[in-house]
């Protein structure tokens, strides 16, 4: 092959070349808009078909609107673990009737008794 043909033949593989490059860019720009898409489309379903969850906080606001004096439950457990807790910071406090409060850093952090241990 003489030198004038291998520089045609050059040209027209770094046309194509050129050509697939551009080609290989938009596959890429569509897939990335297609998975984006996708994406958003599992978002979608996933917040359709999240289940409705009712957090401790409302569960409380709920009782309050109720009537029920959360207040004097508070109260009634620090009289019972409060001095402990106090002197201790932290741990399982048994009180009442089979229950046992938990506390750490001088909150209690819940209470355990019944079918809850």
């Amino acid at each position: 092959m003489t030198l004038k043909a291998l520089n045609t033949r050059k040209r027209e593989l770094e046309c194509k070349l050129k050509t697939l490059l551009d080609d290989k860019c938009s596959v890429i720009q569509r897939v990335n808009e297609c998975s984006n898409k996708l994406r958003s489309v599992k978002e979608q379903i996933k917040q359709a078909t999240a289940e409705v969850v009712v957090s401790e906080h409302a569960v409380i606001r709920y009782l309050e609107a109720m009537g029920v004096d959360v207040e004097s439950f508070k109260a009634e457990i620090l009289a019972a673990v409060g001095a402990d807790a106090k002197a201790l910071g932290c741990g399982k406090f048994p009180f009442g009737d089979g229950l046992t409060a938990v506390v750490r850093d001088n909150v209690v952090v819940t209470v355990l008794g019944g079918n809850r241990e």
